[in-house]
């Protein structure tokens, strides 16, 4: 018996085992996401360098003349019906949330991930930029670093001051520019907002060249129903 442990023994040691095994996977863990953001600046270091070499981006065409949003909307409740006024309450709700932007919303700098993903942007946008769902602030801090000049953005609320780059105020299954207008996307946590997403999604396709980027932030949560509005 000298040679044994006691139960309780075993457990302590188990238990400390577990914690080691959770310390050591969070190191790991942190390790990779370090290395990836490391990646991300030298990217986006690089990725400045070769556009200060580029002598001239194309300008960002403006938009064309679109539907009011009041028949985009008929449009949205004609082709899919059965869930418009729910949709159209939570519309209603977010946009009051919206109108005065927090911490929570991923265009301020105060965001917790906003940072990555303007860090992300900064390393795979080239060329004419659109942004979806740019919410009220001016400039969203993930777009900070571009230059207005090759940005373009849409969203159906108003923002609180003019955005000092192009603007259409439209639903994104609406987008008023023509075919391959746009070398680069972005999408920061607004894919959740829009109605029918199968609709958004070919608009997206329709507008971006034929190697054109979308640069896509959003939450995914497993325990959720998949979502069809139709």
């Amino acid at each position: 018996g000298a040679g044994l442990a006691s139960a309780e023994s075993v457990q302590a040691l188990a238990n400390i085992l577990n914690k080691l095994e959770v310390y050591v996977t969070l190191m790991h863990d942190n390790q990779q996401r370090q290395e990836r953001l490391n990646m991300l600046v030298a990217r986006g270091v690089i990725s400045g360098l070769m556009q200060n070499k580029v002598d001239e981006v194309p300008s960002v065409s403006p938009p064309q003349r679109s539907l009011p949003l009041e028949e985009q909307f008929s449009v949205l409740a004609e082709k899919a019906p059965l869930n418009i006024e729910q949709w159209k309450q939570t519309f209603s709700a977010g946009e009051e949330a919206y109108s005065t932007p927090t911490d929570a919303d991923l265009s301020v700098s105060g965001h917790l991930e906003a940072g990555y993903f303007r860090m992300f942007v900064n390393a795979y946008a080239e060329g004419r930029m659109l942004d979806i769902g740019t919410g009220p602030l001016p400039v969203p801090v993930y777009l900070a670093d571009i230059p207005v000049g090759r940005l373009a953005g849409i969203d159906p609320l108003p923002p609180i001051t003019p955005h000092p780059f192009i603007f259409a105020q439209t639903y994104a299954e609406f987008l008023p520019w023509e075919d391959c207008s746009f070398e680069t996307v972005t999408v920061g946590t607004s894919l959740d907002h829009v109605y029918l997403l199968d609709v958004a999604l070919d608009e997206i396709a329709r507008v971006l060249t034929v190697e054109g980027k979308l640069l896509l932030w959003t939450g995914l949560f497993e325990d959720t129903v998949p979502y069809d509005p139709y």
